[in-house]
């Protein structure tokens, strides 16, 4: 039995860190993503980890998402999205999608005060996930590797599925 889908955020000296526990997937996806670009776009200077250690498997739609993240609030001198993997975590969950070379990476996430606070995963609208699943596809075909291909055709059929609907309502 897989161990239940859990986020939550704690406080750090530096700003906040968001523990994924069990599986990160595109479930988890849409709220995670909200719930962190809301954090950042609001504060004035925190940064966020993200710590994955307690992470068992990240799906394709999550992996994108955290390189979405990543373009946003690391691409800077000084980088406010961070993630936290030991050297098991990464080649666990990182290494196969190559996000090892991209991601801003630290071996472990900072200490917390307080207690953690549970983050809502509330579902997204069919479209709203739809989108994001385009999204986050399409940024992982962009690194390369020998799953680009998948990853575009994936987002290729969701836009054709997407498009399709479209006509339809």
């Amino acid at each position: 039995m897989t161990d239940p889908s859990t986020l939550t955020v704690a406080r750090s000296d530096a700003g906040y860190v968001v523990f994924l526990e069990g599986r990160a997937t595109m479930n988890e996806g849409p709220a995670f993503h909200t719930f962190v670009t809301q954090l950042l776009d609001h504060a004035e200077e925190p940064a966020l980890v993200v710590c994955t250690d307690g992470c068992e498997y990240m799906d394709s739609t999550f992996l994108g998402g955290l390189i979405s993240l990543h373009k946003k609030y690391s691409v800077t001198e000084r980088p406010r999205f961070i993630v936290a993997a030991s050297r098991e975590s990464r080649a666990r969950l990182l290494v196969s999608a190559r996000l090892d070379l991209i991601l801003k990476l630290t071996d472990r996430a900072p200490e917390c005060s307080g207690n953690r606070s549970p983050i809502p995963t509330p579902p997204a609208s069919s479209r709203d996930f739809t989108l994001h699943a385009i999204e986050c596809h399409r940024l992982l075909a962009e690194i390369g590797g020998p799953q680009a291909a998948v990853f575009q055709l994936v987002a290729d059929q969701l836009s054709k599925e997407l498009a399709d609907e479209d006509v339809t309502e």
